[in-house]
């Protein structure tokens, strides 16, 4: 796509594509259940280090424009989103709440059509903003192929986000070098963090028949036995304690999430 052909939202991954390859986007225009901050543009980056967020969190807070713009990181992934009224602070959003704890604690208000409108005209000089202050205004975008690192293909785009994803599972699932740091605060904890393309199902994950529960036990105590780490021993715990109550009543054991 054409710089000067660039309107409204696309500028988001045309701008943070030049930092590292998208693998995955989404843009939202109005808030909803998880998330009260929009429009908002998310995104998962590729082999992208840790200090780069910081680097885009900096750039964001000194850019004076007509609404108050945020870094924060989403359910496996990270946002930038924006707000009608400036907000004292953004806390990390974990895995296991169910609403971010800036949302709860702030309620920001809800974007009407007039705060919308005025946020998209925003957009790109925000991210023309990024681009002075990260120093990427001559760099090429990067676009993100499984097993392909490549600058020279095609820039991402919003409308084609989903056809370099394999099947997605019912959680994200991230591969971090400091699991007890990624559990206060969702985000890379090393260069070589980075969130997998692909998940369990239901189907695949959800189901112990009965004679199946004692091979699950079975590996939970092999797996107990050799870590140290206390978030995995908390969860073999509990997977061991319902491997005892259904191995009593001879049942199988169901996953199901909220």
């Amino acid at each position: 796509m054409a710089r000067d052909g660039i309107k409204g939202e696309h500028w988001f991954p045309f701008v943070l594509s030049k930092l590292y390859p998208i693998r995955w986007m989404e843009f939202t225009l109005q808030p909803d259940d998880s998330q009260l901050l929009a429009p908002r543009f998310c995104w998962d980056f590729y082999g992208a280090d840790s200090e780069v967020y910081e680097r885009i969190q900096h750039a964001i807070e000194s850019f004076q424009g007509k609404v108050h713009w945020y870094l924060f990181q989403g359910y496996g992934h990270t946002c930038i989103g924006a707000s009608p009224n400036r907000l004292l602070f953004m806390a990390p959003v974990r895995i296991e709440d169910k609403e971010p704890a800036h949302v709860r604690d702030q309620q920001p208000l809800a974007p009407n059509p007039e705060f919308v409108a005025v946020a998209i005209e925003d957009i790109p000089l925000l991210c023309k903003h990024l681009e002075e202050e990260l120093r990427i205004l001559d760099a090429q975008p990067k676009h993100f192929k499984p097993g392909i690192e490549s600058s020279t293909v095609a820039t991402p785009t919003l409308e084609n986000r989903k056809q370099d994803s394999d099947e997605p599972g019912m959680h994200t699932t991230w591969l971090v070098k400091d699991t007890s740091a990624f559990s206060v605060e969702p985000r890379p904890t090393s260069e070589l963090d980075r969130v997998l393309n692909f998940g369990l199902t239901y189907d695949e994950w959800r189901a112990f028949e009965p004679h199946e529960v004692e091979q699950l036990r079975q590996e939970c105590l092999r797996i107990h036995s050799s870590t140290s780490n206390l978030i995995a021993l908390r969860g073999l715990k509990k997977l061991l304690r319902a491997c005892g109550e259904a191995q009593k009543l001879r049942l199988g054991i169901y996953l199901l999430t909220d």
